[in-house]
């Protein structure tokens, strides 16, 4: 490369006054769409249950109570308590007990307790499936 190019090169602007305004409002606007997004909290309508990968019950998020939670050998492992519309596990047989260290009050929020195969979700009315025959 000549000098000349190189001069030229350095001298010129890598964007334009317009491509900074658009690249400003482009950023503001993804920022904007993740903070709403994020803050949509849906309220939920059932809590879900899976063992093993496979459906154990639907519980109602409304309705107060504690509920065992068995393997198929018919093992408790571990107690589901719903109160006040908020959901979390407790007495579980895992070593670690981190399943036992949240609570879950709005769709799609989970539990899951990886040693016991253990998956708990709150389901919101968009998430339910409706067949209508």
């Amino acid at each position: 490369m000549n000098e000349k190019k190189i001069r030229k090169i350095k001298s010129s602007r890598p964007f334009a006054l317009w491509d900074i305004a658009v690249f400003a409002f482009l950023a503001v606007m993804v920022i904007t769409f993740m903070a709403a997004s994020l803050n949509i909290k849906e309220e939920g309508s059932i809590v879900r249950v899976y063992v093993d990968n496979k459906f154990f019950a639907d519980y109602d998020i409304n309705q107060d109570g504690q509920f065992d939670i068995t393997n198929s050998d018919g093992e408790v492992l571990m107690a589901l308590v719903i109160q006040d519309k908020e959901v979390w596990a407790q007495n579980s047989t895992c070593p670690d007990h981190i399943c036992e260290m949240t609570k879950i009050s709005y769709a799609p929020q989970q539990i899951i307790c990886l040693p016991n195969n253990v998956y708990i979700t709150i389901l919101g009315s968009s998430d339910i499936d409706i067949i209508m025959g």
